[in-house]
């Protein structure tokens, strides 16, 4: 029995190490970011000098994200709650774990987040940024400063999902107790708009640091989002703009081209005009190297007088006319944001924004035969029940008079008693002491006909909002179903995810079925790190949760092992069943 019980502790390790291993890599992504990182070579050939000054503070070795502690928690708080509020519950390693590099030096550490190219959709953004400040928890002591570098560019990020990122990435960055600077932001060649660049203007005046880098390059940016982001760094209530790096004042680097921007220059004249001033510098390139984004050439910048600029836009001029947005007027736009930003840019604190479901969206539910009774147990006459031990649990053979069982029926069997499980073709003994454990009058009973769910495949919910799934990177959703049929061959059952009903499928006898489904809860928690935070503690968001036998009898799921007619449950799920007849579900 204990050598059986390792082989179930290390389905999940096995299969937690099969995801890690797997590879994330594309040739065509690789190919399609040439445009913009070429252009940006130069930028990092002639920032060695301060890279190198940099370079003095960052240890050389890269700390992997720790793989230890995972829990499994199939409730918590809703997405009312902040995420660093969140993320209490929610410190284990996640599937987003592979993503994250972090660098020790000896004041600060550096936490990279490479997500390049790997489909990244609006529904991804939200487990993201739980694993990301989980990584900080578990990675970063409390009183060292971080600094974070971020790459989303070439994913499928719409401006909805960019807004989001934006919006929490501040509390993200506020909930580390000694501050998380962003210091390079890249989102290009993505689907972002004028949203995704108020919330940006938004974080980047409640930073008190400046942003070195922004990359939004191949967008469909608009006027608004030019204006919003660019009076940001203009009118920053600590005049954080331009920063001052190793080589000097240096201007923050922007890629705005190939977005929907028309009339740039109009804007730029208006930006340049009270009460913003802006100072900008175009980022000229030529035989000495030009501007890059540790140093700019060009003092002193338009209409700075004298003055390092605040900006650098590196091409700004070159446009997608294809799809370019109704034209608004300069002037009428740089009052507008000029004043949104003199009030702390509370106009955009509002959250709107909702991707990844919270504790009022519908959860994706298994409709089974199950339902719940609450026993009854009389001073005299005890429970009344007459019952005959089954692979399902206690198959109730007859039901006295006194005190009755409202709800239950002959033929009904008793899967679980206030939470403990009793189905998975436990010996009798081990049943007894599972069922006398919560035997109690009140005690809640789930009950099912068990005509009609012996032999069914059993699926298991993954508590995730609707649509959840469907809105996943490939990457990790073909990630998950390999790590499934490992656990499955574990555990002697098929283990598959079915993307239609929102739910794992799985196929085998009681016990192994009730070993997969108990496995399987830290492999969820893994892939899924908002699992836990998409469902309150309602006994209603309980039962979305619960595991549902369904279809038509499968030869997979034969009774033969542990049924009634075929004796006492292999001794490979004693240790297991004598641990769920005393513990607290």
């Amino acid at each position: 029995a204990e050598g059986a019980g390792a082989d179930a502790g290390a389905a999940v390790s096995a299969a937690v190490g099969a995801a890690a291993a797997a590879p994330v890599a594309s040739a065509a992504t690789a190919a399609a970011g040439k445009e913009e990182e070429a252009a940006d070579g130069a930028t990092a050939a002639a920032g060695e000098e301060e890279a190198a000054v940099h370079g003095g503070d960052i240890a050389a070795d890269a700390a992997a994200p720790s793989a230890a502690g995972t829990a499994d928690a199939a409730a918590g708080p809703s997405d009312g709650v902040a995420l660093e509020s969140m993320v209490e519950a929610i410190c284990w390693p996640s599937w987003w774990d592979r993503f994250f590099n972090i660098q020790h030096g000896r004041d600060i550490t550096v936490v990279m987040a490479r997500l390049k190219g790997i489909g990244v959709r609006d529904l991804d953004v939200r487990p993201q940024l739980l694993s990301l400040a989980a990584v900080l928890r578990r990675s970063v002591g409390p009183d060292r400063p971080a600094v974070l570098e971020l790459d989303l560019s070439e994913n499928d990020l719409t401006d909805t999902g960019g807004a989001g990122l934006l919006r929490r990435l501040t509390e993200v960055a506020s909930g580390h107790p000694a501050g998380l600077k962003v210091r390079i932001l890249k989102l290009f060649k993505n689907r972002l708009g004028d949203a995704s660049c108020e919330q940006l203007a938004r974080f980047i005046a409640l930073q008190g640091e400046a942003v070195d880098e922004i990359h939004l390059s191949h967008n469909c940016v608009g006027q608004r989002g030019l204006v919003a982001l660019l009076t940001a760094l203009a009118l920053h209530p600590s005049g954080t703009y331009p920063r001052q790096a190793a080589t000097g004042a240096c201007p923050c680097w922007v890629r705005l081209e190939h977005n929907e921007i028309e009339d740039v220059e109009g804007l730029l004249a208006a930006l340049q005009q009270p009460p913003t001033k802006l100072r900008f510098c175009l980022a000229p390139r030529g035989r000495d190297g030009g501007c890059t984004a540790y140093h700019c050439s060009a003092v002193p910048a338009s209409g700075g007088g004298g003055t390092a600029a605040h900006v650098h836009l590196f091409c700004v001029r070159e446009q997608s006319a294809d799809h370019a947005a109704a034209r608004e007027q300069p002037a009428k736009l740089a009052r507008e944001y000029a004043s949104i930003a003199a009030s702390g840019w509370k106009r955009l604190d509002s959250d709107g924004w909702r991707c990844s479901g919270s504790g009022r969206d519908k959860l994706e539910k298994v409709h089974g035969e199950c339902r719940e009774v609450v026993l009854r147990v009389d001073e005299e006459h005890g429970a009344g029940l007459d019952l005959e031990v089954d692979a399902y649990g206690f198959l109730v053979s007859s039901i006295e008079d006194v005190p009755g069982q409202p709800g239950l029926r002959p033929g009904d069997v008793i899967l679980e008693i206030d939470g403990v499980r009793l189905w998975g073709g436990l010996e009798e003994e081990v049943l007894n002491a599972a069922f006398g454990s919560r035997f109690a009058g009140g005690a809640h009973l789930r009950v099912a006909p068990l005509e009609a769910i012996r032999c069914r495949a059993l699926g298991q919910p993954l508590g995730l909002p609707s649509g959840r799934l469907k809105g996943c990177c490939m990457p990790l959703i073909d990630g998950l179903r390999e790590d499934l049929a490992i656990l499955g061959g574990r555990c002697g059952a098929k283990v598959e995810l079915s993307e239609a009903d929102g739910d794992v499928l799985i196929r085998g006898t009681p016990m192994a079925q009730r070993w997969a489904a108990e496995e399987l809860q830290s492999l969820l928690g893994f892939y899924f790190p908002e699992r836990c935070t998409s469902t309150s503690a309602s006994s209603s968001a309980r039962a979305a949760l619960l595991p549902e036998w369904r279809g038509e009898p499968d030869e997979l799921c034969s009774c033969a092992d542990g049924g009634p007619e075929g004796g006492a449950a292999p001794a490979a799920a004693a240790s297991s069943a004598a641990a769920c007849a005393s513990a607290v579900p």
